[in-house]
């Protein structure tokens, strides 16, 4: 059976004792141009940090940053838990904004602001997750923002994220430019039958930051038992109820064979796969060959850390074992499966231009990416194949999100 990469938990002490004793460091990118690094030797674990900025002199550094608390408890100045490292590092490298990065924990002065949360949270993310930069954006734009980023942690309430989260859900979208484009000031809707739809993708986009939120509180919760957070006060923070995108196409047969026609090269095949695995678009754009395993009819989906940790083996029919046996032809294991026409990876929403004029050429309806996903879920219900086999070739625990 083939499996994902394996996720590097620096993070955990324990994870790290299991590590390969050895002289190289185990190197994880934070930021563009920083790293931090665990060297597991074989008397003690070392915190380094590996800096790269033109700016700097020499251009690139390697400095040790202490000790790591494998075995014995941090003082926070000769032995580093993994917060306390990556705090260290972010105040040598020059290039991390200031408001990213805390002073060393010894030399705090300040209570811990629900700013520091968040970043704590994503900066697990940049390390064990495959794709950190939406939940690093969504927290950018509506968290670190805003004037809820500043409260003291302890100070926090469920008013204030309540408060927070019904501002989201009030105000207009943003346009790509940021609130610099409106003067710094939200845009507020007007109250017409036409903004319902707007009004309902509002409460929807709240209700993921939210997710945000209460998931980096969490995390903070868990890593700093001192601070004695009361998790009851952002549970009792609820999601808005009753704004999930309803109006879900799913291409009939005909429809899917004219889409996969109007396609350009590399979208036809991405297209194909969508249409023949269920698998989502973030799934089959980083998908590698040393994930399938076509002799039995899968391929394997890595879950990300912070849901489940757990991988996932996906059932394949057999047109797409075909496709994906043509797709790996003369291709390494550590290959893409899919590629674009000039050979390049796919990236984050790379694919939806080029799908939108797809479904201009072949006369269809505006629709989006996922809703490939719907269809092959309603082609094989159709085929009369049961609801639990198509929840596991959807990658679900279960069968709630088809009965949804």
């Amino acid at each position: 059976m083939t499996t994902g990469p394996k996720l590097l938990r620096l993070d955990d002490p324990n994870a790290r004792l299991k590590l390969e004793r050895r002289q190289a460091p185990y190197w994880q990118p934070f930021v563009s141009g920083l790293a931090l690094g665990y060297r597991a030797g074989y008397r003690r674990g070392r915190w380094l940090c590996r800096m790269q900025d033109s700016q700097m002199d020499p251009p690139r550094k390697q400095v040790a940053l202490g000790d790591a608390d494998d075995t014995m408890p941090s003082d926070g100045r000769r032995v580093l838990s993994f917060l306390e490292a990556l705090d260290k590092a972010r105040a040598l490298f020059r290039g991390v904004p200031e408001r990213h990065w805390t002073t060393h924990p010894k030399e705090r002065t300040r209570p811990l602001l629900v700013r520091d949360a968040v970043m704590d949270y994503l900066a697990m993310l940049e390390i064990n997750s495959k794709s950190p930069d939406r939940a690093r954006q969504m927290a950018t734009c509506h968290i670190l923002s805003n004037e809820i980023a500043d409260i003291h942690l302890k100070d926090l309430t469920t008013a204030d994220i309540v408060k927070w989260h019904q501002d989201i859900a009030n105000h207009q979208r943003m346009t790509r430019a940021g609130r610099e484009k409106s003067g710094g000031k939200w845009l507020v809707p007007d109250n017409t039958p036409e903004n319902q739809e707007a009004k309902r993708a509002r409460k929807a986009t709240a209700n993921r930051v939210l997710g945000i939120l209460k998931a980096a509180l969490t995390y903070t919760r868990t890593l700093r038992d001192e601070l004695h957070l009361n998790e009851s006060i952002w549970r009792d923070a609820k999601k808005f109820k009753g704004v999930k995108f309803t109006t879900i196409r799913a291409l009939p047969l005909e429809e899917q064979t004219r889409l996969v026609d109007a396609c350009e090269p590399g979208l036809k095949e991405l297209a194909q796969g969508a249409l023949l695995t269920g698998a989502r678009y973030s799934e089959l754009a980083t998908l590698r060959v040393n994930q399938l395993d076509l002799d039995r009819h899968t391929f394997n989906i890595p879950a990300p850390l912070e849901k489940t940790g757990e991988s996932m083996d996906i059932p394949l029919s057999d047109e797409a074992v075909a496709l994906l046996r043509r797709l790996i032809q003369g291709k390494g294991p550590k290959d893409f499966v899919f590629l674009k026409a000039n050979g390049e990876p796919w990236g984050r929403n790379h694919q939806t231009p080029l799908f939108k004029r797809a479904l201009q050429r072949a006369g269809l309806p505006d629709m989006r990416w996922h809703e490939l996903r719907h269809s092959f879920a309603v082609r094989m219900l159709s085929a009369g194949l049961p609801g639990h086999l198509v929840s596991k070739a959807l990658g679900h625990a279960d069968n709630r999100m088809l009965e949804e």
